[in-house]
């Protein structure tokens, strides 16, 4: 009787046995999921991985590459990203700047073996001048570091093997780029591959972050950029800005120009009070008639956008001896409104000094070669092809010699201060010049 009660007893805890699924050599997910299988625990972790990066990344470029399942994870740590240092260059339009291409943010520990990077740029806004992996660069031991640039397609290339894989450290600069600016606009420097490989010869996960060259369309020049002048006279010369994109803030400008001092002398530098940077909070015109040398360090008082163009300082000068002076711009900073360097391209200026003013053929006396010379330049003005220099195809040039007013005192010792132009004023007064030597 006990027999015939215990035996179906048994079947029955057998059979529940059977039917109850391995639930203790299982592993109960965060989602409620319950799996054991190794290779889609691996599958789902790597994906979370994943979404992570993807939330940290602001910018849409970050590149998984090459995550095993079988040989294990294969990735480098979050925030790995290749950029430019600095990430934005302003600059003028045939300036040179150096920009490095930077790692940043390895994981400690983290072995590097090697590193392919290609670059594009535009090639009719920017040419390279130079590439060079530094001594001290990031990926230092560097075994080999074979690198290429062309100017024609726009690119630079650079395959670097390193002679052991010891982490190198954080973040730094692994090479440099040498550029120089040909053409006024926004050229972006695009990263084409960025190959970071670990010890395993295995590409690490990185985040290309692109650069920016902003070519200012802003010109320091002088006004006028051409003058004729009498040995004893003086003259004044305005320091203009011109062509400042709309909207641009302007903190401060920085300025220094040389000149010849045995042809030429400062008599008084001043800010206007209509200077094109007003309000002025502050500045330091200085000048030293020995060394050849004008500076002005000033500072606004707010970087509101303070027009297109506009003179921000005059100098006034006297000419000592004949010949011809060239006034060169040896420092042109200026300052946005987050205290950042605006590109700039500079126009030098030249002053033709005359031992008698009307004597444009140099023979020290006005006569019938002279009223030529004059009839040549007649209605040219500043910017007229052969306006500052001798060109051979320009009968008559530079034109600027015969701008000859306005002016002031009594021949032979006239102040004269040109307007950029040869017109009815500049006759008269070389005929002034013409019936007092007769």
């Amino acid at each position: 009787m006990i027999k015939k009660i215990i035996v179906p007893f048994i079947l029955i805890i057998l059979l529940g046995l059977l039917l109850i699924p391995p639930a203790f050599s299982s592993e109960i997910k965060s989602d409620n999921v319950i799996s054991n299988d190794p290779v889609q625990e691996q599958e789902e972790q790597l994906l979370e991985n994943y979404e992570d990066l993807v939330e940290v990344n602001t910018t849409g470029q970050l590149e998984i590459q090459n995550n095993q399942l079988a040989g294990g994870e294969v990735r480098a740590g979050e925030g790995i990203s290749v950029g430019f240092d600095p990430a934005t260059v302003n600059a003028g339009v045939g300036d040179e700047f150096t920009i490095g291409v930077k790692i940043n943010n390895l994981t400690s520990g983290q072995e590097i073996m090697g590193f392919r990077h290609v670059v594009n740029f535009d090639p009719n806004l920017l040419e390279v001048v130079k590439v060079e992996v530094p001594a001290n660069s990031f990926l230092n031991p560097v075994l080999t570091a074979p690198v290429t640039h062309n100017n024609t397609t726009g690119k630079v290339e650079l395959n670097l093997a390193r002679s052991n894989y010891v982490w190198p450290g954080s973040s730094g600069v692994v090479y440099n780029i040498k550029m120089k600016v040909k053409a006024k606009g926004i050229a972006t420097l695009t990263h084409e591959v960025v190959d970071l490989r670990n010890a395993q010869n295995q590409p690490l996960a990185v985040n290309s972050i692109n650069g920016t060259v902003n070519v200012s369309s802003a010109n320091i020049s002088f006004v006028p950029s051409a003058a004729n002048v009498t040995k004893g006279g003086s003259f004044t010369l305005g320091v203009e800005i011109s062509n400042l994109t709309a909207g641009q803030t302007i903190l401060g400008f920085h300025h220094v120009f040389d000149f010849n001092p045995n042809l030429l002398e400062v008599v008084e530098v001043v800010i206007p009070g209509g200077s094109f940077f007003s309000p002025v909070l502050t500045s330091f015109p200085e000048y030293n008639n020995t060394t050849g040398k004008v500076e002005l360090n000033l500072a606004r008082s707010n970087s509101a956008y303070p027009g297109g163009s506009g003179v921000v300082y005059n100098i006034k000068m006297k000419a000592k001896a004949k010949g011809t002076a060239t006034l060169n711009h040896t420092v042109a900073d200026l300052r946005d409104g987050g205290n950042n360097p605006l590109g700039v391209t500079k126009t030098n200026g030249s002053v033709e000094i005359n031992e008698f003013p009307g004597d444009f053929n140099g023979n020290a006396s006005i006569e019938f070669e002279d009223l030529m010379i004059f009839a040549l330049a007649w209605n040219h003005k500043a910017g007229d092809p052969g306006w500052s220099q001798a060109e051979q195809n320009i009968p008559g040039s530079p034109f600027s010699k015969c701008d000859l007013a306005p002016s002031s005192g009594t021949y032979p010792n006239l102040n004269i201060t040109p307007d950029g132009k040869v017109d009815f004023e500049d006759l008269m007064v070389f005929v002034t010049i013409w019936n007092a030597t007769r």
